[in-house]
């Protein structure tokens, strides 16, 4: 069957009718529990009984009608097709999830230990205590990673981490964080230009179209 409800709900059809069907309430709640395979007397996993495998052995190949198999086909190539610009459409997050990470990573060169001091004091109670009292390379990107966790940071925005380096004086930190960001709002709107105009373009050869009808 091409049903999807009834390839994904067809078992718990199944264990309803054998639930009404067998009697006793402690087997009602073992059929529940234990699955569509077990039977009364059976063990946990259902029975293993299996029929012994006759030689030769006949390959399922069923007959099916032209109309069908070009379905099956065009179905194929269309979820294909879909499942490609999926990963075409989140390569550029991946990718800017990557460089931004990394920019973080390289931020660190920048703060001294005062600095990633009164970076884990600035962040405040949002923050476990175990993580603002380590004020190593590591325990400073446990806090960034909590950071993200809590959604005060993300590669899309990250103000909140802009003010915690101009309030702790680390200049320098701001400046490539400014930089980063004018450099992913740039793209974005090199971007959004291109999809109108490739919006427009496709008006206009719409409109030639119907003005040659």
């Amino acid at each position: 069957t091409f049903d999807p409800i009834e390839t994904q709900f067809c078992h718990l059809k199944y264990m309803c009718q054998q639930f009404f069907k067998i009697e006793g309430w402690q087997n009602k709640l073992a059929v529940l529990w234990k699955g569509p395979g077990w039977q009364p007397g059976l063990s946990r996993l259902g029975s293993d009984d299996f029929p012994a495998i006759s030689y030769p052995i006949q390959v399922y190949h069923p007959n099916v009608s032209i109309e069908l198999g070009f379905y099956t086909f065009v179905h194929f190539m269309y979820a294909l097709i879909q499942y490609s610009a999926v990963l075409q459409d989140s390569k550029p997050v991946m990718d800017q999830q990557f460089d931004f990470r990394a920019l973080l990573v390289k931020l660190q060169d920048c703060l001294s230990d005062n600095d990633r001091r009164r970076l884990h004091f600035i962040v405040g109670d949002t923050i476990p205590r175990q993580l603002r009292d380590d004020p190593s390379l590591g325990g400073t990107l446990n806090l960034l990673e909590t950071l993200f966790d809590q959604a005060k940071i993300s590669e899309q925005d990250f103000n909140y981490l802009i003010q915690i380096f101009r309030e702790i004086h680390c200049y320098e930190g701001v400046r490539r964080l400014q930089e980063y960001q004018l450099v992913k709002n740039g793209s974005r709107t090199v971007r959004t230009e291109s999809t109108v105009s490739d919006v427009l373009s496709d008006n206009d050869t719409d409109r030639v179209v119907l003005n040659r009808i």
